[in-house]
């Protein structure tokens, strides 16, 4: 309620970025880089069947300022990206239930739910800390994924892209966000649900085609 009287955003979209890339930054500052290209090559099927020789004169090409600073950008990229097609959804299917509220609240609420990803960098940052070698795949920096949990599938493996960005502290902030919803449309936990979930379902339904496949 009180963020619906005063619909800040900034704060919270700051802090998830800056704890995101600083875990980006010690990431790959961490990893061995050259195993990581070399990972990533053979668990693409478009690069599975390079020859050795080909493989390593594509990883000896790879500067690691540029792997770095290439990731940051695309996570600055995405997350807010991300918050706004959020916010974008709940404004245009609040036009369509009655819900009145302005793009400016939409994008506040789902910034402060999104804050659960600040409190996934602490388990994060203690994998990184206890991990004893630096062949480390990205789904260390999501230690609480359903893959790393529960079905523990490789980096070529079906669906390890769809497991991997699944969490428990994800899918917190997906129930602290059909709170909002509900707060704020004073109508049932049905209708608030399916008020945030339409739009994740219809996106992870295809992508989980593809991934599972």
């Amino acid at each position: 309620e009180a963020l619906a009287a005063k619909p800040r955003w900034l704060f919270p979209l700051l802090l998830l970025l800056a704890s995101t890339l600083l875990l980006t930054i010690w990431y790959y500052s961490k990893v061995d880089l050259a195993w990581l290209v070399d990972e990533q090559l053979r668990s693409n099927p478009r690069t599975a069947a390079l020859t050795e020789a080909q493989r390593e004169q594509i990883s000896g090409r790879m500067n690691p300022a540029m792997i770095t600073w290439s990731s940051v950008i695309a996570v600055v990229i995405v997350l807010v990206l991300v918050r706004v097609l959020e916010a974008t959804w709940y404004t245009l299917a609040g036009k369509v239930t009655n819900v009145d509220r302005t793009f400016k609240q939409w994008f506040a609420l789902a910034n402060w739910s999104s804050l659960t990803g600040v409190i996934a960098v602490i388990p994060a940052a203690v994998a990184l800390l206890m991990a004893d070698t630096n062949q480390l795949v990205p789904g260390v920096m999501q230690p609480l994924s359903l893959n790393e949990l529960f079905f523990h599938r490789g980096t070529g493996e079906s669906g390890y892209q769809l497991y991997s960005n699944i969490s428990l502290l994800g899918l917190l902030g997906v129930l602290l966000a059909i709170i909002g919803v509900k707060t704020w449309s004073a109508r049932s936990w049905v209708f608030s649900t399916v008020y945030v979930l339409l739009p994740i379902a219809l996106i992870g339904g295809v992508w989980a085609l593809f991934a599972l496949r």
